[in-house]
């Protein structure tokens, strides 16, 4: 049972779709078996949710991450924002290799975070 999806958000009314889900199905077969490749239509309003769960919105698409169903539910995201299949590969490589870090929806932390007696903590800091 394979625990570690990578998920494709990308508007199927867009004109680079079927070349962006061309990547996608390129990098299946290449590591077919080791995780499951979904893309996720983010012109479907029900799909919003999805958007919403990885803290995207339908402005960031397209774009993909990882996301590991084991008990934490571990998200990852690329460092690059291309979508090309050699970039798709290398991020499912890299996850699998266990190079990434687990990417966490947290606010910025704000520049004087620490100036004031209250200190701002989030995820970044």
């Amino acid at each position: 049972e394979i625990k570690s999806h990578m998920l494709l958000f990308v508007k199927k009314s867009a004109a680079n779709f079927e070349e962006v889900k061309g990547f996608l199905g390129e990098t299946a077969k290449a590591l077919k078996g080791k995780l499951l490749f979904i893309f996720i239509d983010a012109d479907i309003d029900d799909n919003m949710r999805i958007l919403e769960f990885f803290g995207l919105t339908g402005e960031d698409v397209p774009t993909v991450r990882i996301i590991n169903l084991e008990a934490e539910m571990s998200k990852y995201k690329p460092e690059s924002s291309d979508i090309t299949a050699e970039a798709l590969t290398k991020f499912a490589s890299d996850y699998s290799e266990g190079k990434l870090k687990k990417f966490l929806n947290a606010e910025k932390t704000p520049e004087d975070w620490d100036a004031k007696p209250v200190k701002v903590l989030t995820g970044g800091n």
